[in-house]
């Protein structure tokens, strides 16, 4: 998700740097929908998995919310 910022962030700089055409315009708005999609996709995915992770959390734990412990009381 970090590098589809990154090249959303690059696009739009380049954008600030050119004297763009129309074209060339047309051309950095797909590149950010495609960008803007990619995002999407990888925000369900995370969602997707933390929903996995707390159900398995639920059904390891019967519900109740694991707590973990500061490092210096899990080294005893």
């Amino acid at each position: 998700m970090k590098e589809t910022l990154e090249k959303l962030d690059a696009l739009i700089e380049l954008a600030r740097l050119r004297a763009a055409t129309p074209e060339c315009w047309q051309n950095m708005l797909r590149q950010m929908e495609q960008l803007a999609q990619d995002l999407r996709e990888e925000a369900e995915a995370m969602e997707s998995t933390m929903k996995t992770q707390q159900a398995m959390i639920k059904e390891f734990d019967g519900g109740k919310r694991l707590r973990l412990l500061p490092s210096s009381e899990a080294k005893s």
